[in-house]
C-alpha cells in the first residue's frame, strides 16, 4: 500500500475520528444482507464482528470489515473523484491516504490540496463518519513523507527510529547473547526470536538491501542461541518455531483495502 505513494510531491494523511466504534453492529448486519447474506447468518456474524453492538479496534476482525465498510459507503466516491484528479488513494482500516504530483494553484485561486481535504470531510459525513483534524497531515516532498509508519520519500523504507531501535537490538544479541536481550524485553527467548524475526521481515520487505545484513546477524545469533540449549538438554532437539523469513507479513490485498492509483 505504501509503495504507491513513493516519490510524490505531496502526500495528505487523513484518520478518520472513532472509525471502528462509529460502524454499529445493525449497520454491518445490514451490509451483510446486501451482500447476499441471509437474515439469521447476518445477524450472527454481525455479532460476532462486534462488542457492545460496535466493531472494537484491536480485534482480528475489525481492520476487513472496515475495508468492507469503507468499500460500500465512501470509498469508491473518494476513489472516483481522485481517478478523476489524477491521484493516487489508499485506504486501510480509519487511514486514508491521497499523494498528488505537482499541484500549483489553480486559475481560479482555489488550492487543490485544501480542495481535496474539503471533499473527503464531506464525503464522509454524508455516511456517519468524521476526519480527526488533529491527524491531518499533509506532507511535502521537503518533509519526511510516511505512509502507515512507512517513509516513502523516495523507496518504502522504516522510519529511522525503527531502523536504529532494530538495529541495537540486533547489535545486543550478538554482543549480549541473545537469551539476555530476550529477558530484557520481558520475553521468552522463542517469543523473541518470533517477534524480532517478524520485525525484521516486515523491514527486509521495505527496503531489502537495508536489512539483510541485520536479518543474518540475528539468524546467527539465534543458531548460537538454539545449538548452546540443545547441547545443554544433551542433544535432544529443542523444540521451535521455524525463524520467520517471509511469514506473518499481510499484503494489502488480503486485508481488503481500497487501492486506487491515477
Amino acid at each position: 500500500m505504501a509503495a504507491q505513494h513513493v516519490g510524490k510531491a505531496v502526500v495528505v494523511s487523513l484518520d478518520l475520528k472513532d472509525f471502528f466504534s462509529s460502524i454499529k453492529q445493525g449497520h454491518l448486519q445490514s451490509i451483510f444482507r446486501h451482500l447476499g447474506v441471509e437474515d439469521a447468518p447476518s445477524r450472527l456474524l454481525s455479532e460476532l464482528c462486534t462488542y457492545k453492538s460496535f466493531v472494537p479496534q484491536g480485534a482480528l476482525t475489525s481492520p476487513k470489515v472496515s475495508n468492507i465498510v469503507s468499500s460500500l459507503t465512501f470509498g469508491p466516491i473518494i476513489e472516483e473523484y481522485c481517478r478523476s484528479k489524477g491521484y493516487t488513494l489508499t485506504i486501510y482500516a480509519d487511514d486514508i491516504t491521497i499523494s498528488v504530483e505537482e499541484g500549483p494553484v489553480v486559475a481560479t485561486g482555489v488550492d487543490p490540496i485544501k480542495e481535496l481535504i474539503r471533499f473527503v470531510h464531506r464525503t464522509v459525513q454524508r455516511f456517519g463518519f468524521r476526519v480527526n483534524n488533529k491527524k491531518t497531515k499533509v506532507m511535502r516532498r521537503n518533509t519526511r513523507q510516511y505512509v502507515c509508519g512507512v517513509v516513502v520519500n523516495e523507496r518504502t523504507n522504516l522510519q529511522q527510529k525503527e531502523r536504529r531501535l532494530l538495529r541495537a537490538i540486533v547489535y545486543n544479541c550478538s554482543s549480549n547473547g541473545l537469551e539476555e536481550e530476550a529477558r530484557r524485553s520481558g520475553q521468552e527467548p522463542e517469543e523473541f526470536i518470533a517477534h524480532i524475526g517478524g520485525r525484521l521481515n516486515w523491514f527486509l520487505q521495505l527496503n531489502p538491501d537495508a536489512a539483510e545484513t541485520l536479518k543474518q546477524s540475528f539468524r546467527n545469533s539465534v543458531q548460537q542461541y538454539r545449538s548452546r540449549v540443545e547441547q545443554e538438554m544433551g542433544g535432544r532437539e529443542l523444540e521451535t518455531q521455524a525463524f520467520p523469513i517471509q511469514a506473518g507479513v499481510d499484503t494489502v490485498q488480503e486485508q481488503g483495502a481500497i487501492v486506487g492509483t491515477s
